[in-house]
């Protein structure tokens, strides 16, 4: 059983920079973000170097760090982070005893859901973004049901409200309205 133990730990050290690679590809750092990311390869070098003992309790306060960050770097695109959240958790509960792990989970889970609830305009219904459309003066060929049109048309470049992500502002929260 050690040996599958072994595996996983390597297949563990082997994704994080996969990981980290398939982000910096998708959404390239802009300007001073580089240091940044620098600042996190030492930080997840230097848990490494820790050994697997030690490793979780270094890199868990890392990794929860470093989904701060990339909430902070893309704002209109928070909900990237969820899919990393679980192993920031399955982290602590390999770092820490019970009690300790629920306590810092409960941490990073209020922290996160903050950041990404400030990323994304905060809660519809206090002031956030709404994924409702506003009404239109004239009628959209997209919501037309006698048009005949797509969903992949009027997400293309179509008239009507579509949920595609979008970069173009960083307040304008996490979707854009054509």
């Amino acid at each position: 059983m050690e040996g599958l133990y072994r595996l996983f730990y390597v297949l563990a050290w082997v994704g994080l920079p996969l990981g980290i690679g398939l982000q910096l590809f998708w959404h390239p750092p802009r300007g001073g973000e580089w240091g940044v990311y620098l600042l996190f390869a030492l930080l997840f070098g230097l848990a490494l170097l820790q050994g697997p003992r030690r490793a979780p309790r270094l890199l868990a306060h890392a990794l929860g760090a470093y989904l701060l960050f990339e909430l902070w770097r893309g704002r209109d695109f928070p909900w990237a982070v969820g899919f990393w959240s679980p192993s920031l958790y399955l982290l602590l509960a390999f770092a820490y005893p019970l009690p300790p792990a629920l306590a810092l989970g409960l941490l990073w889970a209020a922290l996160l859901s903050a950041f990404a609830l400030w990323a994304a305009g905060g809660p519809p219904g206090l002031g956030g973004t709404s994924l409702q459309a506003s009404p239109s003066s004239s009628p959209s060929p997209c919501s037309s049901p006698a048009s005949g049109s797509s969903t992949a048309r009027c997400a293309s470049g179509g008239s009507g409200p579509s949920l595609v992500p979008s970069r173009a502002s960083p307040t304008a929260g996490p979707w854009r309205w054509p």
